[in-house]
C-alpha cells in the first residue's frame, strides 16, 4: 500500500530500512552517520521523482538535528499535505509540531495553535496514538497554567 501521499511501497522501502538502521544504531553494528547519509540521499531521489511531498519532508525532519530546519520542514510538509488533502499527514504533522513547540521550543501559543489544528484533523482522521499525543500536550499546557511544573 502506498504512503497516504502516493509514494509506492517499492520506492518507500529503503527509507524504512535506513530509518531503522539509524534508530537501532546503538544496538547493532551500524554506522548511524552512513545510514543518515543514505536516508537523506534516498529522500532526495524520491523528491526528484515525486516532488516535495509530506512523507519526504516529514521524514527528513525526523532525522536532522537543527531545530529551525526541522520546524521549517514540518511546516512545509503540513502545507503540502493541505494542498493534496492528505488527512493522515495533516494529523501526524500537527501532532509533531504541537509536541515540538511544547517540548523543544517552549512556545505555548504556537503549541496551542498546532494542538487546535490536531484536534480538528482528528475529526477527519481519527487516530488513538495522535489523540494521545494531543492529550499529553493539552495536559502539559494545563499544568503550566495551573502553576504545576511537573
Amino acid at each position: 500500500m502506498p504512503t497516504s501521499d502516493g509514494i509506492s511501497d517499492e520506492d518507500w522501502y529503503l527509507v524504512g530500512v535506513f530509518a531503522a538502521m539509524i534508530v537501532n544504531a546503538d544496538f547493532e553494528e551500524t554506522d548511524a552517520d552512513v545510514a543518515l547519509s543514505n536516508l537523506l540521499s534516498e529522500l532526495r531521489r524520491l523528491e526528484a521523482k515525486y516532488g516535495r511531498l509530506p512523507s519526504i519532508l516529514s521524514a527528513e525532519a525526523d532525522f536532522i538535528d537543527d531545530l529551525g530546519k526541522r520546524l521549517s520542514l514540518q511546516k512545509e510538509a503540513y502545507a503540502s499535505a493541505q494542498e493534496i488533502r492528505d488527512f493522515m499527514h495533516l494529523t501526524m504533522i500537527s501532532a509533531t509540531l504541537a509536541e515540538m513547540y511544547v517540548e523543544e521550543v517552549h512556545d505555548d501559543a504556537k503549541a496551542v495553535f498546532w494542538l487546535e489544528r490536531l484536534e480538528l484533523h482528528l475529526i477527519d482522521h481519527p487516530d488513538d496514538y495522535f489523540e494521545s499525543c494531543g492529550k499529553n500536550v493539552r495536559e502539559h499546557l494545563n499544568r503550566k497554567v495551573s502553576g504545576d511544573s511537573a
